[in-house]
């Protein structure tokens, strides 16, 4: 699973108070049955791009990081008749003090909401309880790689015969 849709998810919930069993990621298990429950889904639109890599080592504990600062485009769709109040609330919720602490906990930067899309304008319907945020994520991922240090190489020496 994406590591950056989870922890989006993550702030979501925390920020907005939804329920766990109401977020769904990936659309993966969400059927629209109708619009008069409230649930949400989150998911990447496109490949996520790097802005920066970065390589240290701790000399102590002789240990390698590589990491990359990644900007993921994501969507959240709000659900239900409460939707359009559901998906506000959130984008302004963001700007909180505790939505900055879910985002900082979470290891993650939402930056501000590029769109709010009423769905039911691009399908052509009259009632749609269908509410898009497109927004970007940061995410910095990382890993860790045991590497000895050398700290005077050992040459043995031979001896040439002529």
């Amino acid at each position: 699973m994406n590591t950056a849709l989870k922890k989006l998810a993550i702030v979501l919930r925390d920020t907005t108070g939804f329920s766990e069993s109401d977020i769904f990621i990936g659309r993966h298990g969400f059927r629209i049955d109708d619009f008069s429950g409230r649930q949400i889904t989150v998911d990447s639109t496109s490949p996520a791009s790097t802005l920066s890599v970065s390589e240290s080592y701790d000399g102590d504990a002789e240990i390698s990081t590589y990491s990359q600062h990644l900007s993921v485009p994501c969507t959240i769709n709000f659900y239900g008749s409460s939707a359009y109040e559901d998906a506000t609330k959130f984008s302004l919720l963001l700007r909180s003090q505790a939505g900055y602490e879910n985002q900082r906990d979470s290891g993650i930067s939402i930056f501000d909401v590029g769109q709010l899309i009423d769905v039911k304008f691009l399908t052509g319907e009259q009632y749609n309880g269908r509410i898009q945020l497109n927004l970007n994520v940061a995410i910095t991922i990382s890993t860790t790689v045991d590497t000895l240090y050398i700290d005077t190489a050992q040459i043995a020496e031979t001896k040439w015969e002529a």
